[in-house]
């Protein structure tokens, strides 16, 4: 009896043993992608006050996938910067008074206009990068704008110059500009 019991609680013992000697479960992540690469950067220059965006596309032919990734890259810049100059246009919006059909905040418009018809499409990509694989290509465009062009637009109208020059709307770009220019190259 002393035998049998003395099995079992062996046996009981290795058996509650085995379960703590099996290796732990292995988690393997993916490796970045390209796009996943580009959009560490893009994310980077936002939080220093920047606009970009990442354009991507595949193609079985190279001019075609690159061409198609800068097309989407200003695509994507064109409606960041609209909401970039909604939430400018709000914030002086609220500081000063105005309503949304004063000339001062349908000027916000008219510069969101100029720089997405005279800049955005001549934007180069600041970095371009494509591979391969199994036949079809893969290209990213990094787009970028540095934010210094929206005061520079907003500032050609002189009585929204005057009144958005000493706006907090203002003097929070500018800081976004100061930590813009202030980041490391890339």
């Amino acid at each position: 009896m002393k035998k049998t019991l003395l099995l079992v609680a062996l046996t009981t013992l290795l058996a509650g043993l085995s379960g703590c000697l099996t290796p732990p479960e292995v988690v393997v992540e993916a490796p970045l992608t390209l796009q996943d690469l580009f959009q560490i950067q893009a994310e980077r220059i936002m939080m220093a006050g920047g606009l970009a965006t990442v354009g991507a596309a595949k193609s079985e032919s190279l001019p075609i996938a690159l061409n198609q990734a800068k097309a989407q890259g200003r695509r994507k810049l064109a409606l960041q910067l609209g909401t970039r100059m909604e939430e400018l246009r709000t914030a002086f919006s609220k500081e000063t008074g105005l309503t949304k059909k004063d000339p001062l905040l349908i000027s916000f418009g008219h510069a969101a206009e100029t720089i997405t018809g005279q800049y955005i499409p001549t934007l180069v990509a600041s970095e371009l990068k494509h591979e391969t694989t199994n036949g079809m290509v893969t290209a990213c465009a990094l787009m970028k704008l540095d934010p210094g062009i929206i005061v520079t637009q907003l500032t050609e109208d002189r009585e929204l110059s005057d009144r958005f020059l000493n706006s907090q709307a203002y003097k929070t770009l500018e800081q976004e500009i100061k930590t813009y220019n202030a980041r490391p190259a890339e």
